[in-house]
């Protein structure tokens, strides 16, 4: 790739157009849960993280992130404020290791302030030849729907269903494995059970 497309694949995460795309797929994905959604194809896979907090922060919100991808110049045109994963609005985690700290869950009066996690995986469909199948139930679902994940730390799940044990309070999940996005909101009743 020449140094002017790169850096125009590299920026592209910045045009207003691509946000715009970008804020639709991550709505879609919300009102949908367990549904995987296609990022756009002119987005680099290693960069697809970093789209959806380009999309989502902005310098009133905060954001951690315990994976060290996020380099200098994203975080300083992102403008959010980085601090803390227990404080952070917007949490970027391993997916692959169980979680080490306790995220923001908002309160009662205030469960708009709770944490959106952030979480790359290697594989997100219907079926995958190893990793975990959840079986999805709630708002937007239809009846019953099935989301296989391969990457994702089965402790992610437990700690989820604690975190959000106490509506309207609690955390939202996004898991994203570079090409397509799931969101899992906290009204969203997971089972899993690893494929084997």
């Amino acid at each position: 790739m020449t140094d002017s497309r790169k850096e125009t694949a590299e920026s592209l995460i910045w045009q207003p157009l691509f946000q715009q795309q970008m804020f639709r797929t991550l709505m879609m994905a919300f009102s949908y849960p367990g549904r995987c959604y296609h990022l756009p194809p002119d987005l680099q896979p290693q960069k697809a993280i970093m789209a959806i907090l380009a999309t989502l922060a902005d310098a009133e919100v905060s954001v951690a992130d315990c994976t060290q991808q996020l380099d200098a110049l994203d975080q300083q045109r992102m403008g959010a404020l980085v601090v803390d994963a227990s404080e952070a609005r917007f949490v970027v985690a391993v997916a692959e290791q169980a979680p080490d700290f306790a995220p923001s869950i908002g309160s009662l009066e205030s469960p708009e302030l709770s944490a959106t996690l952030l979480l790359p995986v290697k594989a997100l469909g219907t079926t995958l030849a190893q990793g975990l199948q959840l079986s999805l139930t709630g708002a937007g679902v239809q009846g019953q729907t099935s989301l296989a994940v391969n990457g994702l730390h089965p402790d992610w799940l437990k700690s989820r269903e604690r975190w959000n044990q106490s509506f309207p309070m609690g955390i939202e999940l996004l898991l994203c494995d570079g090409t397509q996005l799931v969101a899992l909101p906290r009204t969203t009743r997971i089972k899993s059970k690893e494929i084997s």
